[in-house]
């Protein structure tokens, strides 16, 4: 299972992370690229075609977000 953002002790966070069902555990997962989408909950996240698709949600201040970003598994 991989995740995308939401909270991590009460911060929003831009983080990916990905649960190891085998060995019960997460482990973050090291992004590159020139640019990552800002910290964000409340986001739509789906996984097609080997990439997963993060679609708005709300950033630090609680405003709407309205981007697209694609991450390349």
């Amino acid at each position: 299972m991989i995740i995308f953002g939401g909270f991590r002790k009460g911060v929003r966070t831009n983080d990916i992370d990905k649960f190891l069902f085998q060995e019960n555990r997460w482990v973050k997962v090291n992004a590159s690229g020139a640019t990552r989408p800002s910290p964000r909950s409340g986001h739509a996240a789906v996984i097609h075609q080997s990439a997963m698709w993060i679609f708005g949600g709300k950033n630090d201040d609680n405003r709407k977000l309205n981007d697209l970003w694609r991450f390349d598994l």
